[in-house]
């Protein structure tokens, strides 16, 4: 595995760091949340209520029908 160094400050007396930085911060950094396609509560819900009143409808086929 590379190890990611970059150009460091200098600091007293002309050392450098030599701890190699963390390839994935930068990049995180730039990210942005949010969301991710539809909600899901949603449809959840609109297939709830279709099954239902789909439900109602074969209850009053039956119905209508009889035995």
């Amino acid at each position: 595995m590379a190890v990611f160094t970059a150009p460091r400050p200098v600091i007293a007396k002309g050392k450098t760091y030599s701890k190699p930085r963390n390839p994935l911060v930068a990049p995180s950094l730039f990210r942005r949340a949010g969301s991710h396609g539809s909600p899901v509560q949603g449809q959840r819900q609109q297939t709830k209520q279709l099954l239902r009143f789909e439900l109602k409808q074969l209850a009053k086929s039956i119905d209508d029908n009889g035995p």
